[in-house]
């Protein structure tokens, strides 16, 4: 480093040179002779006056100053020099705590840590840090600076979006000199599941095909299959060629690797589950058992229908259908009918003979582990005149009661209003608490294997709108369809509306006898019915794809939606009995289902995924609206009957009420103790009845969510407080809205009217119980309530037949348009509003409770 003296004279020759740091003479240098001082041999003078440092230390640093004698300048100032001496910054280390360092020196760290960045480095004097963050897809961001030998910052719950490559940077304020170094991290997260696995049949049926996918994470897993003898106590052993770094793996196993009961494991590893453990899913093989009847008798010239179900095998087995003991393959044709079920296939034989047709079929059953074979003997072929009293094989069994009276044209009952509350008057036979009488009963006759089995209970029973069609789930995927009334010459439902030899035959049933009955074989266990409206065209689809045709065709058909196990809801034409929709989005049972009351194509659909979906049948059923709020599974919906408002019940003890206008949350009813199971809308909309396992029955006020009325399905003892272990599945209101029915599982059926606290109508126990009923329904002509059972069956009861009276008419043309609030404000007498909006049920339970106490009272 050289430092010109600058009070010097230009080219004068000095004489004396001397030259200070801090006031501290370090140097003096006389040119005309030898006389030199010097504090520190590397301080040099060079030109005769310009001071050299050489090996400039950071001692050196300070204030120079040079005197220069003699001078030509008259007044010679003092010019200081100030020497700053700078080092660094050389190099930069940084750290990323946690993470781990790959072979390419890339730093990883795991979704959700809490990840600490630090920078360090060497400068004098103190360096300007910075860091630097530049993501994938983004521009570079600084996200700390500061000054000093080190920086350092933090971030929490670390999530991908903060991989990328982070730079720090060091610069020396004095000399400009920046160093900077970057490292690049990645943030890795596992699958928030378990992986999947699924298998299915080969091309060749005797191979296995193995699927495991564990998608969602980064990087891509580790899978392997493994397999396990169940006589080696978990020994797993890896399948060979079963091992690969993907987020799928696939494998194909052959007959010879497998057997009954072995269970294949995939298994999952990822590096961003710390400590290591293994993820995995698994599956179960099991060997074909087909099922079905040994020997089957076969009636000449009639059709025949052999069925095979093997439910158990997994993967599924493949079904075919041999003749004759030289195992000859039987193909579908006009003579043989053959129909494939998820588990179940079924060979209908046209036109039998026992020429043609006596002998052996095998249902041979495969899979990729075993090849089974069910053997069925068809002989003893008979005419039809020797098996006509022979009808126990009958699939339906419309059974006459003993109590069963034939619909009187003459009126059993009249209503009239008292103190503003419907009450009936009843005729000279009958008593105010009346036993029900059961007037017939449809029963389905289940085969062996599917007796007793879960799948058979009637969870749904609809009238069509116009009366015209009775529909019911009768077990097993199975959903009937039969014209209403069943015997119009006496209005009861006294005898069998259809035949039939075999469950399974002609996919369930054969129409012989009555061509408008209709079947429908949905494959799942069916759990909900509803009818859609039906235009006063009555025209029929007559192709399979109907639904691709005009739209205007389509909706001038009565149609009926079913909400099946497996989530998927299928509409069908009722006339025709043809498929037109088959709705996907929900995720679990579709517990109930609703079509809007205005006579548009709106469905309304409510699951055990714990949502309420809203499908537009003219938009190809798409989903309009999905409601959710549900924290339990959704047992019932229901729309107003103005198409105001949705209500719905789930596992909760709340009632949810939604706007069908703007799909919003209205409120929430709250007052049932137990789980909400069922609801139901008045026919004016003014009411809103639902049941709770708690074995209580709300009616509710839905504009304003006032309480109006609580009844109980069963009466304790007054000084016991016992409470009946009862769960109450169903509420329906009668057509003209002054009853409703409660089904339970005390075996009871309660018919109630409005303003009494006790029913008008209860089944007689023992003599006709509600066999376990799951469901009911009112006509919509009024007179019959049918209920389903967990046993498949329906049962009609004679309900009370009444003609309202005109005030109760005028009441509900009002409300069906104008809602509590707007009935409030009108000019008119308070009595009159109370009667308008039901507070009349109040006043009227409030005595009835009071009546029921004293007569209690009374008796003990």
């Amino acid at each position: 480093m050289v430092l010109s003296c600058n009070n010097a004279t230009v080219n004068a020759t000095p004489g004396v040179t001397e030259w200070s740091k801090d006031g501290r003479l370090v140097l003096r240098h006389n040119s005309t002779s030898t006389e030199k001082f010097v504090v520190d041999s590397r301080l040099s003078i060079v030109n005769n006056r310009d001071l050299q440092i050489s090996k400039v230390w950071g001692s050196d640093e300070g204030v120079y100053v040079c005197n220069v004698t003699p001078s030509d300048i008259k007044e010679q100032k003092q010019h200081g020099i100030k020497l700053v001496i700078v080092s660094g910054p050389d190099a930069v280390s940084v750290n990323i705590t946690p993470a781990v360092v790959l072979r390419n020196g890339t730093y990883y760290t795991v979704q959700g840590s809490e990840v600490t960045y630090t920078c360090s480095s060497q400068s004098y004097p103190a360096q300007e840090l910075s860091w630097v963050f530049e993501g994938l897809a983004s521009k570079p961001v600084k996200v700390a600076s500061g000054k000093g030998t080190s920086l350092g910052f933090k971030k929490i719950n670390v999530i991908p979006i903060d991989q990328g490559n982070y730079s720090c940077s060091a610069r020396n304020p004095v000399s400009r000199k920046t160093v900077t170094s970057s490292i690049a991290m990645l943030v890795y997260y596992y699958p928030r599941h378990a992986p999947q696995c699924s298998f299915e049949t080969g091309s060749n049926a005797s191979d296995l095909l193995l699927h495991c996918s564990w998608t969602g994470g980064y990087p891509e897993p580790t899978l392997q299959w493994k397999h396990d003898d169940e006589e080696t106590s978990g020994d797993w052993q890896p399948v060979l060629g079963a091992s690969a770094a993907n987020a799928s793996l696939d494998v194909t196993m052959s007959r010879t690797q497998l057997h009954d009961g072995q269970v294949l494991k995939c298994v999952g590893e990822h590096p961003a589950i710390l400590p290591r453990m293994e993820i995995s899913c698994s599956v179960k093989l099991k060997a074909p058992y087909p099922e079905g009847e040994p020997m089957v008798t076969g009636i000449s010239k009639q059709n025949v229908t052999l069925t095979c179900q093997d439910k158990d095998a997994r993967p599924p087995p493949k079904i075919t259908w041999l003749r004759s003991m030289k195992r000859e393959e039987i193909f579908p044709s006009s003579k043989y009918i053959i129909s494939q079920g998820k588990a179940v296939s079924t060979l209908v034989i046209n036109s039998c003979s026992k020429e043609n047709d006596e002998g052996f079929y095998f249902c041979r059953s495969e899979n990729p582990v075993r090849v089974r074979e069910l053997e069925t003997v068809l002989s003893e072929f008979v005419t039809v005149s020797e098996c006509r009293s022979e009808e126990r094989n009958d699939v339906l069994m419309l059974v006459d009661s003993d109590d069963d009276v034939p619909f009187e044209d003459d009126i059993s009952g009249l209503t009239s209003v008292i103190n503003g509350h419907a009450t009936p008057v009843l005729n000279n036979h009958h008593t105010p608490h009346e036993k029900a009488v059961l007037i017939g009963e449809l029963m389905p006759v289940h085969p062996q294997p599917l007796e007793r089995r879960s799948g058979c209970e009637t969870w749904s029973a609809e009238f069509s709108p116009d009366g015209s069609y009775f529909a019911w789930s009768l077990g097993h995927g199975i959903v009937k369809l039969v014209p209403w009334p069943l015997e119009e010459s006496s209005g009861s439902p006294t005898r069998s509306a259809t035949r039939c030899k075999n469950y399974f035959c002609n996919a369930g049933w054969q129409e012989n006898d009555n061509p408008k009955e209709k079947t429908l074989e949905c494959g799942q266990t069916v759990w909900s019915l509803a009818f859609g409206p039906r235009s006063s065209k009555d025209r029929t689809c007559h192709r399979r794809d109907c639904q691709l045709a005009s739209l205007s065709h389509l909706f001038s058909s009565l149609v009926l939606a079913t909400g099946l196990n497996d989530g998927h809801i299928k509409v069908w034409e009722v006339l025709t009995g043809h498929l037109l929709f088959n709705l996907t989005g929900h995720q679990d049972v579709v517990r109930d289902l609703t079509f809007a009351p205005n006579g548009g194509w709106t469905l309304v659909s409510g699951s055990r995924d714990q949502t309420i979906r809203i499908w537009d049948l003219t938009k190809d059923g798409k989903t309009v609206h999905v409601l959710t709020g549900h924290k339990q599974w959704v047992y019932c919906c229901r729309v107003s009957p103005d198409c105001s408002m949705i209500a719905s019940v789930s596992g909760e003890n709340y009632v949810f009420l939604w706007s069908m206008r703007s799909y919003t949350f209205i409120r929430k009813l709250e007052g049932h103790k137990n789980c909400v199971i069922s609801c139901d809308f008045s026919p004016d909309g003014a009411l809103l009845v639902t049941a709770s396992l708690d074995t209580q029955v709300y009616l509710w006020d839905p504009y304003t969510g006032e309480s109006l009325m609580q009844l109980s399905h069963c009466f304790p003892d007054l000084y016991s407080y016992a409470v009946c272990a009862v769960c109450l599945r169903s509420v329906r209101f009668s057509p003209e809205g002054l009853y409703f029915a409660t089904v339970a599982d005390d075996r009871d059926l309660r018919i109630w009217a409005l303003g009494m606290d006790r029913p008008v109508i209860e089944s007689p126990v023992p003599q006709n119980p509600v066999t376990n009923g799951l469901c009911c329904a009112f006509s919509p002509q009024g007179g019959v309530l049918a209920t389903g059972t967990r046993d498949g069956q329906v049962q009609f009861w004679r309900s009370l037949r009444v003609v309202p009276s005109l005030r109760h008419l005028s009441r509900v043309s009002l409300r069906q348009s104008v809602s509590s609030h707007q009935v409030m404000a009108l000019p008119i007498p308070k009595k009159m509003k109370d009667f308008l909006t039901y507070r009349t049920l109040l006043t009227c339970h409030e005595n009835n409770s009071l009546h029921h106490l004293q007569e209690v009272i009374a008796l003990n």
